[in-house]
């Protein structure tokens, strides 16, 4: 428990940029302004109603949403490594090895300290295959972290409905008990998709629309991610399959089996994610790990199995000094964006903030810090915060934008990024391309350019007051 301290402690002042999204709402929230991103503008533009109310929380009392969002993380993965624990035998040395990997294990690391609710919700996918694979299952303690799980990430929806389908086919004297939970879970379910169509006007969130295009193109994107991550972490894979051939150990790794098809089936449909150590397949990595523990503890009671349990116990030891090795490598990236992150803070956000009011509209495409700094409306040029430019664009789609839609809203400030090739002038990104290219450009003028880590810029336009360009066109 103590190395996971030091390892999240190492990483503490790293947050993405998306984290400051939930903040924004919750602080709109907490001031009376309702639970929207800009005045007005009722979208959903956050993925967890549970970190939602945990900023919210935050805001009301006038503490970081930040530093709250990391501590719970803390509590929420330290009770699942305690469950762990329990598990693999107490003081045991098939105890202690799997909460050496995990508390090691960098993309769990990054998912607590980057304000998200990724670790909080891969901790609470392994506490439910913990509870589900017991010889006398808590049936009331399942459907809790079941819930909690159900509100903390929407495609949980996916990995429990799935767990429930196999758990209604296997377990067969259980049925009735099988049934509550699910039956449990749907009538939350229930509650919230009515809250958020009485609210939003929608059954799904605006960021499912700007990120998930379920078409050929996410299909490779999904499969590439996929493998990205088989790449880096195989080794996870291979400490699991033992659990497949010892008698105790059998139910969890079927278990296991199938919350890792439903999220890499997810995973496919919506193409992977941007987020740093591939935080999708976080919940596959720590089912992976509960799955080993398993297997683990049954070989450690068989005496007979002493040749394996050497076998075992140097394959977990040699994958702890692979995650301890990528844990090292890892750091250049991350330092790299933490530094990005706080170029742009000092940057643009600062300059916007300072030249902006109430009345002014800035478009950009992150967000994130720019919203939570910024008392003004912001146009999200990627569809997060925007039901326009996520239908039309979104996410994956960047030269489709709108840009009609984008200069109808006549921003007072475009904020556009580009890199520095080695030769000629900065090379933009999608986004700024497109609106770059259209006549109505013409009423913005270079106001700030801010060189960013690495070759990377971000420039800031101003509307220039009185200067009319043509409507449209190339």
């Amino acid at each position: 428990m103590a190395l996971l301290v030091v390892g999240s402690a190492s990483l503490w002042t790293y947050t993405v940029d998306d984290a400051w999204i939930t903040f924004r709402y919750a602080r709109n929230a907490a001031h009376g302004l309702g639970v929207v991103y800009n005045a007005g503008q009722r979208v959903e533009g956050f993925t967890s109603p549970t970190w939602f109310v945990m900023a919210l929380g935050a805001e009301a009392l006038r503490v970081s949403p930040e530093q709250v969002s990391k501590g719970i993380s803390v509590v929420v993965v330290a009770a699942f490594m305690v469950m762990v624990w329990r598990r693999a035998g107490g003081g045991t040395m098939s105890g202690a090895l799997p909460l050496l990997i995990l508390a090691v294990h960098t993309p769990l690391l990054v998912g607590i300290v980057c304000g998200l609710e990724s670790a909080a919700s891969a901790a609470l996918i392994g506490c439910v295959l913990l509870v589900a694979s017991e010889d006398r299952v808590r049936w009331k303690l399942l459907g809790v972290v079941g819930v909690m799980a159900l509100m903390t990430r929407p495609e949980n929806v996916v990995l429990l409905g799935s767990l429930g389908v196999f758990m209604l086919a296997t377990r067969r004297g259980q049925r009735r008990e099988v049934l509550l939970v699910t039956g449990g879970c749907l009538a939350v379910l229930a509650v919230l998709l009515a809250a958020r169509w009485w609210y939003f006007g929608r059954w799904v969130p605006n960021t499912a629309v700007a990120k998930i295009r379920p078409d050929g193109g996410a299909m490779v994107a999904g499969w590439n991610y996929v493998c990205a991550w088989g790449m880096r972490y195989w080794w996870l894979a291979a400490l699991a399959a033992p659990a497949f051939f010892v008698r105790g150990a059998r139910r969890t790794a079927w278990l296991g089996v199938v919350l890792i098809a439903a999220q890499v089936v997810f995973v496919f449909v919506a193409g992977g994610d941007w987020m740093p150590q591939l935080r999708f397949m976080l919940p596959v990595g720590v089912v992976l790990v509960v799955m080993a523990c398993a297997g683990a503890r049954a070989i450690a009671a068989d005496g007979r199995w002493s040749v394996v349990r050497i076998v075992s116990v140097t394959a977990v030891t040699l994958g702890l000094a692979a995650q301890l090795w990528l844990f090292r490598t890892d750091r250049w990236r991350i330092d790299y964006e933490q530094r990005e992150i706080r170029a742009l803070e000092a940057g643009p956000v600062h300059y916007v903030a300072d030249h902006t009011g109430a009345g002014d509209c800035v478009a950009a495409r992150d967000i994130g810090k720019l919203g939570y700094r910024a008392n003004c409306a912001i146009l999200d040029l990627v569809g997060l915060t925007d039901p326009t430019i996520a239908a039309g664009s979104g996410f994956r789609r960047r030269d489709r934008i709108d840009r009609d839609y984008v200069f109808g809203r006549r921003p007072s400030y475009l904020l556009l990024q580009s890199e520095k090739p080695d030769e000629g002038p900065p090379a933009l990104d999608r986004i700024a391309r497109q609106l770059v290219k259209d006549t109505r450009f013409g009423e913005y003028r270079l106001a700030r350019r801010f060189e960013l880590p690495g070759r990377h810029f971000c420039e800031v336009y101003e509307r220039v007051r009185g200067v009319v360009s043509v409507e449209g066109g190339q």
